[in-house]
């Protein structure tokens, strides 16, 4: 019988692709009929066949087996779409799951949803869209010293050289040793000092301990300001006082 193509690991184990949807499949690509001893079976044959066939990443058939939604797509040129998927799955006796979109004030969320909610520092719909508030887990390192510079220590958390799609000056609350305090974060660059490489820094509210090399955990309460380029270290010290006592008196809201 004549075939479009042939993948093969040897004379036991291939697929014989006939024509376009019409495929056989031997040993290590044969799809496992056990499905209801182990969910997980099939999907392995099919996103094998989908890399071989399609040329789509196995990683990405079998991510999108388990959280396929309604404006999905995949393949070349994002050609593919549900419905495809779906009766490729169903050509191959396969599991296909589709859940429903998740809204929030009638928008589905995505991370371009929470993207631009982060970059507005809408926190508020930010941990709608989570189911939480927004943090991020570090450890404490050693930084250039440009808070103690300024009178103004800082915790500087290991971002490990990863970039974020919002910046500014933030109310947080900061777990220490499982005890909670609030303080300050500046997350963004530095540009007073011509620092353009992203960071987080916070400033601890009423702490002074040593805590270089323990995790910190902080959670985003509320933007205070944008981030600013002054003009000399002193109009910067002046605005963080000001970031500080107005960063103190909206702690009551969090308590």
């Amino acid at each position: 019988e004549e075939c479009d193509k042939i993948i093969a690991k040897d004379v036991n184990n291939y697929i014989n692709v006939i024509k376009p949807g019409k495929e056989k499949f031997k040993g290590c690509f044969e799809i496992d009929r056990d499905y209801h001893k182990n969910h997980s079976k099939r999907i392995v044959p099919l996103a094998l066949a989908n890399y071989f066939i399609n040329g789509v990443d196995v990683e990405d058939t079998i991510y999108n087996h388990i959280s396929n939604t309604n404006d999905f797509k995949f393949g070349k040129d994002r050609s593919g779409d549900t419905d495809l998927l779906r009766n490729l799955c169903k050509e191959n006796d396969i599991a296909f799951s589709l859940f429903e979109d998740f809204k929030v004030d009638g928008l589905r969320v995505s991370s371009s949803i929470i993207r631009e909610h982060l970059e507005k520092g809408k926190f508020v719909d930010v941990e709608k869209c989570l189911g939480r508030k927004l943090k991020f887990t570090g450890d404490v390192i050693h930084g250039k010293k440009f808070g103690t510079r300024i009178s103004t220590p800082t915790a500087n958390i290991d971002l490990q050289n990863k970039e974020y799609c919002f910046n500014g000056v933030f109310l947080c609350s900061v777990m220490v040793n499982n005890k909670k305090f609030f303080g300050i974060a500046n997350f963004g660059t530095k540009p007073t000092f011509d620092d353009f490489r992203q960071s987080l820094e916070v400033h601890i509210f009423d702490f002074g301990e040593n805590i270089y090399y323990q995790s910190l955990t902080i959670e985003f309460l509320c933007k205070i300001r944008d981030q600013i380029k002054f003009e000399s270290t002193d109009d910067l010290k002046n605005q963080i006082h000001k970031d500080i006592d107005k960063a103190k008196s909206l702690i009551k809201d969090y308590e």
